[in-house]
């Protein structure tokens, strides 16, 4: 429901038809899909390296395939892949989306949180810090030219 401000609560379509079109993308997906608005998550865990790229892989070419007979675009330059390991790893991985190689992150920030391939908490308390310090010097210069009520 959307809260009109001069009159009575109307129903917003828009978000409700939005995610009926597109409840069926993760029908053929092998992986844990998960739709929140208009960003889409992946997630799958395995110890075997081939399987997590058959897996992550398949499922890029399927919503490639979805977005095609859908005539909805995503944007490559917009997808990034990070991988969550507890052991030092070379091995290369390889994820092409729409022909697109799609490159490794180290950390990604997602909902307000960053999560990092070594699942520590460091870079998202620095990103929080450095949020938090902006906010006081904003605070900081306003505390003299505002009553001390407000």
């Amino acid at each position: 429901m959307c809260l009109c401000r001069w009159g009575p609560p109307r129903v917003c379509l828009g978000p409700l038809l939005f995610l009926v079109y597109i409840n069926d993308i993760g029908d053929k997906l092998l992986s844990l899909s998960r739709l929140f608005a208009d960003d889409t998550s992946l997630g799958y865990a395995s110890q075997d390296e081939d399987q997590i790229k058959y897996v992550i892989n398949h499922d890029l070419h399927e919503l490639g395939d979805w977005s095609k007979r859908w005539l909805m675009s995503f944007n490559p330059d917009k997808t990034e892949i990070m991988l969550f390991k507890n052991v030092e790893n070379s091995t290369n991985f390889n994820f092409y989306f729409d022909g697109k190689l799609i490159p490794l992150k180290s950390n990604h920030k997602h909902l307000g949180i960053t999560f990092s391939e070594e699942a520590k908490w460091n870079k998202h308390v620095a990103n929080l810090i450095k949020s938090v310090s902006k906010h006081i010097c904003v605070l900081r210069k306003l505390k003299y030219k505002l009553n001390r009520k407000i």
